[in-house]
């Protein structure tokens, strides 16, 4: 379900899905920005409960995401899921969705990164090229 309301001072919301997520686009002020801010971290957070047992779950993928949310979040330190799933990932598009959630909670988010942690079953092409960009000696180049 999709729904674009507008409102006062132009605001814009949208609800998405069953989950009722809040997301405000415009706001009027500064301070009605933090609190719709607040609001969707505390709808969030509240759904941690059910995104932590999924950190288990038998899917590298599915742990990939919960880690991503909840890192996102920071609920929770999701690097050490995120280990688990790069030292067990049998494929290269396993290990490349890891790895940009990897990017992605430490140059966004603040997550520290242990490359010590990482013990990869290949490393080449672009896992290696990533790897590489983590431990901060990616050769320099102009894409």
């Amino acid at each position: 379900m999709l729904k674009l309301s507008g409102g006062p001072q132009g605001a814009v919301s949208e609800e998405v899905g069953e989950l009722g997520l809040l997301l405000v686009e415009e706001a009027g002020s500064d301070r009605e920005r933090e609190e719709a801010r607040q609001r969707e971290l505390a709808q969030a957070k509240a759904l941690a409960k059910v995104a932590t047992p999924l950190l288990q779950d038998k899917d590298l993928m599915v742990r990939v995401r919960a880690a991503e949310f909840l890192g996102g979040i920071k609920a929770i330190d999701p690097m050490p899921t995120l280990y688990e799933v790069v030292n067990t990932a049998e494929t290269e598009q396993e290990l490349m969705i890891a790895f940009n959630t990897i990017v992605y909670l430490r140059d966004q988010i603040g997550h520290k990164y242990d490359p010590e942690k990482v013990k990869l079953k290949f490393n080449k092409g672009e896992v290696y090229r990533r790897v590489q960009y983590l431990a901060g000696t990616e050769p320099n180049t102009n894409y």
